[in-house]
């Protein structure tokens, strides 16, 4: 799922954190911080298998993709 939440008050972006893992098996999820807020992750009842951040380092550098850390976000 891309920016799932994007459009969503934050009442309802808690509603949907919660059904997400009775959704299935396996969810990505890709969000920005604006959409996943600090602490939305106990929403999801300790379902968060992996944490990563995608950070563009600029035009010919690329991005890269590291474990997220308090300092990424």
């Amino acid at each position: 799922m891309d920016t799932p939440f994007g459009r969503l008050d934050t009442k309802h972006g808690r509603k949907i954190l919660t059904f997400l893992p009775d959704l299935a098996s396996q969810v990505i999820l890709m969000v920005t911080d604006r959409e996943f807020r600090p602490g939305d992750e106990q929403y999801l009842a300790g379902q968060i298998r992996t944490d990563l951040t995608v950070r563009y380092n600029g035009e010919f550098e690329g991005s890269s993709i590291t474990p997220t850390t308090s300092e990424a976000t």
